[in-house]
């Protein structure tokens, strides 16, 4: 599914105001392929605008050229002039639907003190189509799985290899400040380093071989804790 047709969608849904002013960045991002980190969509019937500021401005135009979204982008260079381009775009409908579950209480009153339009709190309006992923989402979703697995595959032979040298150092030093002792409880996987490290901050140490139902970790142990005897 394209953007185009997206923005069709939410056009169709919306009942009640006559535009559409889109603040979260998500939806901002599906409905229009723009990625910046500070940006407002007008969906009007027939008129799409963009308001953005400075960082932004170029990047918007490339990015919903490459979406295919017919759109224009207003830059402000301040703050200021970036809510003027949003009211003057709001101003064009005689009402404008905000998205309420995202617009803060002190962001509504600017809206409101600034727009001549009436604002009206809608809910989940272009969430409800993004719940219905496109071929092209699924695609997406199946690489990103792929990939999750390519990636744990990788990592999961190394789990349980134990600790490294660097780490048990790290621990060691840690305690040595504050002890003459260290007490371990394993022998294998890394454990083993303990006494050694121990004494090179002059600790003594009291090792042990922890021993559970998985036989051949209980041999590594037994073997490794006769190697410190």
């Amino acid at each position: 599914m394209s953007h185009a047709d997206r923005i069709a969608r939410v056009r169709s849904r919306l009942s009640g105001p006559e535009a559409l002013l889109v603040s979260d960045l998500t939806n901002l991002r599906w409905l229009t392929g723009f990625t910046g980190s500070n940006g407002w969509v007008v969906v009007g019937p027939e008129r799409l605008t963009l308001v953005t500021d400075g960082r932004y401005g170029q990047q918007a135009q490339r990015q919903l050229a490459a979406a295919g979204v017919e759109a224009e982008v207003l830059v402000g260079a301040t703050g200021g002039e970036t809510l003027a381009h949003l009211a003057a775009e709001a101003g064009g409908y005689t009402s404008v639907g905000f998205e309420a579950a995202h617009v803060s209480f002190q962001q509504h009153a600017s809206w409101a003190a600034t727009f001549t339009t009436t604002l009206v709190p809608v809910i989940g309006v272009v969430e409800a189509e993004r719940r219905v992923k496109d071929d092209g989402e699924i695609e997406l979703m199946a690489e990103a799985c792929r990939l999750a697995d390519q990636a744990l595959a990788e990592v999961a032979p190394r789990l349980g290899e134990g600790l490294t040298e660097a780490q048990v150092r790290r621990r060691v030093a840690l305690v040595a400040p504050n002890t003459r002792w260290v007490r371990s409880f394993a022998s294998s996987e890394g454990h083993e380093m303990i006494p050694r490290l121990a004494r090179e901050h002059g600790l003594k140490t009291m090792v042990g071989a922890w021993i559970s139902s998985d036989r051949d970790r209980n041999e590594r142990e037994i073997a490794g804790l006769l190697t410190l005897a």
